[in-house]
């Protein structure tokens, strides 16, 4: 993967070059074609995952079967770091909405890049607060909004 490519990653905005280049030694890239499931709910795989290119959806489908849409993830962003830091299963399942180039690495390996590169560890915490906040905006409009107000 080109370096142009991996610096697109928010996370990584502030690295290095030679810091980059140790990121994208332990990365495996791939290009995914429009509608593949890259993570199933409650797998219990650990990567996580850099959308270079492309666009994903982090959707479930509730037991009647109605596909409940979470968010829309655009190139830049990472994903499967919840299962990567603590191990668990997966939270969503991931469908590519178009053609999309994206890298993993395993849990360790993201142990690792966040350990040493402190600006990475602090991109992964805004993130994370900022998904704990989008979540919590969510809980309320479906707790405390009625379907007419929600629409």
């Amino acid at each position: 993967m080109a370096l142009n490519e991996i610096c697109k990653i928010s996370v990584f905005e502030n690295l290095s070059e030679s810091s980059l280049l140790e990121i994208d030694k332990r990365t495996t890239w791939s290009t995914y074609p429009q509608d593949f499931s890259i993570l199933a709910h409650h797998e219990e795989s650990t990567d996580v995952y850099f959308l270079a290119s492309g666009s994903v959806k982090a959707t479930t489908f509730s037991y009647s079967g109605k596909e409940i849409s979470f968010q829309v993830l655009e190139a830049g962003n990472i994903f499967g770091e919840l299962s990567g830091i603590d191990l668990e299963g997966r939270t969503t399942s991931i469908v590519v909405l178009e053609e999309s180039t994206i890298g993993h690495v395993s849990s360790n390996d993201f142990w690792w890049v966040i350990e040493n590169f402190p600006s990475v560890n602090r991109a992964v915490l805004f993130r994370l607060t900022g998904l704990i906040r989008f979540l919590c905006g969510r809980v309320y409009e479906y707790g405390a909004l009625g379907v007419s107000d929600r629409i």
